[in-house]
């Protein structure tokens, strides 16, 4: 029965050989494929380059491409409810972007890997430059470390020119196709694998055959979604601060106080200066998440603080 649902999407490219790169993962044609440092298959035996002595990493040609404006192809590390590495390796399902500054667009993506922090119907797509997460094997396969957060990788499509020569195509992909959207939520249903990801990864599933093959959309225009608001200077209206304001029913604001806390009540709000607002809140603020980042009195009750109403 083809797995669906919806689910979310982060992140990553840490270089090691893949989960289902291992033998005796589930029912499959070969374990994926994985590369040395030369990017020449490896037998599957082969230790992954994130251990100690290991010499077999992700095969570079597993980055992921655009195949049109709508339509991508690549790789993920996958955690699907109700299975196991044993029904979703080298398993293939085809992703709606339902929210972000991609939404629409669809991808097909190979399961080739999963994770111990990955969530309920989660893909970690692998993107180059989309950072290392738990483990480096890029340090050891390239001899120098990638530019980027940890988690998130770099923030500019610039950025992309300080990876190996073979990656950077992958990594603009995120900034050009994928519309540098921060893990958008998603739909998604298993899939036969299209050639073009088996090739790549050189892995088919026994059972392959069962799922209904993925149909390319006769019209791969992409429409991108209506803005319905507009995010403020330095500001991505699908990032997770923007998140937080909307959950939080108000907006973000810096406030300088002279006197944060009332001396009796250290939790009741007291007078509040400079905040700008058109109506009078004053008496009926609801606050959330009030935090003092800066103090300048010995007291601790004078200084700028953020929060949200």
């Amino acid at each position: 029965m083809a797995a669906s649902g919806t689910g979310k999407s982060t992140r990553y490219w840490d270089c090691c050989k893949p989960s289902c790169a291992w033998a005796g993962k589930a029912s499959v044609n070969q374990p994926v494929l994985t590369c040395d440092k030369n990017d020449s298959p490896l037998d599957p035996g082969a230790k992954s380059g994130c251990e100690s002595g290991g010499s077999a990493y992700t095969c570079t040609g597993q980055a992921p491409w655009a195949v049109n404006g709508l339509v991508s192809f690549g790789f993920a590390a996958t955690a699907i409810n109700g299975g196991t590495e044993a029904s979703w390796c080298c398993g293939c399902y085809a992703i709606t972007f339902t929210s972000g500054k991609n939404k629409g667009k669809i991808m097909v993506v190979q399961s080739t890997n999963t994770g111990g922090d990955l969530g309920s119907n989660h893909f970690d797509i692998m993107i180059p430059g989309g950072g290392l997460g738990i483990f480096d094997g890029c340090t050891s396969e390239f001899g120098f470390q990638f530019p980027g957060a940890r988690y998130g990788g770099v923030s500019s499509r610039s950025e992309c020119s300080a990876l190996p020569a073979k990656l950077q195509s992958g990594c603009q992909w995120r900034f050009d196709w994928f519309m540098n959207a921060d893990n958008p939520d998603l739909s998604f249903t298993q899939v036969q694998c299209p050639a073009e990801l088996v090739t790549r990864s050189g892995c088919r599933r026994s059972d392959d055959a069962s799922f209904p093959a993925f149909q390319m959309p006769t019209n791969t225009k992409w429409e991108p979604p209506q803005s319905t608001e507009v995010a403020g200077p330095n500001e991505q209206c699908d990032s997770t601060t923007w998140d937080a304001q909307k959950k939080s029913h108000g907006i973000i604001f810096i406030i300088k106080s002279r006197s944060i806390f009332h001396n009796k009540h250290e939790h009741q709000l007291a007078i509040i200066d400079d905040v700008g607002f058109s109506t009078n809140h004053d008496n009926h603020l609801h606050i959330l998440n009030l935090g003092c980042i800066n103090n300048s009195h010995p007291s601790g009750r004078n200084g700028a603080c953020l929060g949200s109403v």
